[in-house]
């Protein structure tokens, strides 16, 4: 089966290439994707060419050419062999790439994929895998009930950490970022 990516070969350019949908091995499905959110800090950094890894020769991620994306939604369409946590029709979110489709690990202690309910609109379940980043800060910190929390950067990460730390009762919450636009955003949006 033929699929379709985005594709950066070089700074300042996407192109969208066919390519072959590999068939799910043991542990693996094959996942349709719904929509994949787009990661404006990191893929505009990588798109333009100034994202401090590229040049980095001890970092593999992120080279040219680049396939973005990781942050997707999708419905489970194969199950490979020895595969018990999902079955043909279930939607799914893992960290994927803006791609048509994708072959996923499902069953090895490290599977980054979680089943996503019917309702959840696929425009804001494409976004979830982006929420753990936060999240992970928001679950490693201790007593934030009350508690004074800075938040660095109020691209779309940051304005998720905001609504969580917000939500688990940080208060005063401070956004500190560079761009106006940014920050204007967020008094908006949270006082």
């Amino acid at each position: 089966m033929q699929g379709i990516r985005a594709v950066m070969p070089e700074p300042y350019s996407v192109v969208v290439e066919s390519y072959e949908v590999p068939a799910p091995g043991p542990g693996q499905v094959l996942v349709a994707t719904e929509a994949s959110g787009i990661s404006p800090g990191t893929e505009l950094a990588i798109y333009t060419g100034v994202h401090q890894w590229l040049k980095d020769p001890t970092r593999a991620w992120p080279k040219f050419p680049f396939v973005p994306g990781y942050s997707a939604v999708g419905r489970v369409v194969a199950v490979g062999p020895e595969v018990r946590r999902f079955k043909e029709g279930d939607r799914v979110i893992w960290p994927g790439r803006h791609q048509s489709h994708a072959v996923v690990d499902a069953e090895s202690p490290e599977a980054d994929i979680w089943p996503i309910a019917e309702h959840v609109s696929s425009s804001a379940a494409a976004l979830l895998s982006l929420a753990r980043f936060p999240l992970s800060a928001l679950v490693q910190s201790s007593r934030i009930l009350g508690q004074s929390v800075a938040v660095l950067g109020l691209g779309l990460i940051g304005q998720i950490a905001v609504r969580l730390y917000s939500a688990a009762g940080a208060f005063p919450i401070v956004g500190i970022d560079t761009v106006a636009g940014r920050r204007a955003r967020a008094e908006v949006t949270y006082g």
